[in-house]
């Protein structure tokens, strides 16, 4: 999927953000229903010729922001999905998708946000996840905070969150903690820490041990990883295990692209990128503070998100996003589109348009 970087050209990385020449009619679409035909100018915060830049437009290693180029014009190939915070962000099939906020849960189909009723107000302060199943329906899980957590696992259906134990197999019992992730993606992840996790693929199921504490686990080209405090672990026949050749991390928040080829993986603290290819870990910092996630769609289409925005690595360098605004947490694929999501809200940048 992804090509090899020369070494020559990282020692070239530049970050840079410009003023956007397009007006912001984007940033004007109704949150309620959104436009359907995204634009197709280009979607990083490049100045026009002859345009000069925006006072403190350029970033350096030194100097990572990309607060300035939220302040421009929406840049014309993103446009505004949601002008709320959002909590979470989930896709189903096609463009279904659904963002939650505390309890209160959105739907978006056909370009449409419909608001679903609210999860149970026992779940406040709880620890859980939004998803889609391959039913094209929401869920949510994880457990409570308690000592003793109780597992959480709501589906709606018949217009009410109900509980659903019977699709977890033996971990349908409501004694510990659940994470995983769950989608009509292969496979779908199913963990009790210090138990089993339950590995469910359209071919069939199988058990592997779990991880002793609950993880953040993401799919990737159909690989499962998990992200451990200071390290990645990726789903192999035997349950998860430490990738090997190993990074050391502190904050892992993000992977994203095919080991086998190109492999990127985002660190929080501090702001930085790690991609891996031929077997060797290559340290890219970006020009967002706390990077949260990265899409990699090729070797030169790039996108990280963090608390101050989103910017764009095009092979060469880093651009921020004109007019999007953090924080930022979730970047997913929703249809032919990019949306990223956070306390910020929900934009969409239309694929492969650059």
């Amino acid at each position: 999927m992804m090509r090899a970087l020369t070494a020559g050209l990282l020692s070239a990385l530049s970050w840079s953000i410009g003023c956007a020449s397009a007006p912001a009619d984007a940033a004007k679409t109704p949150a309620a229903e959104p436009k359907q035909n995204a634009p197709s100018a280009p979607a990083t915060a490049h100045s026009a010729p002859g345009t000069p830049a925006a006072p403190g437009a350029t970033a350096s290693a030194g100097n990572q922001d990309c607060s300035s180029a939220a302040k421009l014009p929406l840049d014309p190939r993103v446009r505004r999905v949601l002008n709320e915070a959002v909590t979470d962000l989930a896709f189903g099939k096609g463009t279904t998708a659904a963002v939650r906020h505390g309890l209160h849960v959105k739907l978006h189909e056909q370009g449409k946000w419909k608001d679903l009723p609210d999860l149970p107000a026992r779940l406040d302060g709880q620890t859980f996840e939004l998803f889609f199943g391959r039913d094209n329906q929401p869920r949510i899980m994880g457990s409570t905070r308690d000592a003793e957590p109780v597992s959480i696992y709501l589906r709606f259906k018949q217009s009410r969150w109900q509980p659903e134990p019977g699709e977890l197999g033996r971990l349908g019992k409501p004694q510990g903690a659940l994470f995983g992730v769950l989608g009509y993606a292969d496979p779908e992840v199913v963990c009790r820490p210090g138990d089993v996790c339950l590995i469910k693929r359209l071919s069939g199921w199988q058990s592997v041990p779990s991880p002793a504490a609950p993880l953040k686990v993401v799919l990737s080209e159909k690989d499962a990883w998990a992200l451990a405090s200071d390290h990645l672990q990726q789903l192999q026949a035997q349950g998860f295990v430490r990738y090997q050749p190993e990074q050391r991390l502190s904050e892992p928040s993000s992977v994203s692209g095919d080991p086998s080829t190109s492999l990127w993986v985002t660190d929080a603290t501090p702001s930085k990128v790690f991609r891996l290819e031929a077997g060797a870990w290559q340290d890219l910092p970006t020009p967002l503070p706390r990077a949260r996630a990265v899409h990699a769609r090729s070797s030169t289409d790039v996108y990280v998100i963090g608390d101050q925005g989103a910017a764009h690595f095009d092979g060469n360098s880093f651009s921020c996003l004109a007019g999007v605004a953090g924080p930022l947490h979730t970047l997913l694929e929703v249809g032919e589109e990019l949306w990223l999501a956070g306390g910020a809200g929900v934009f969409a940048v239309a694929k492969n348009q650059r």
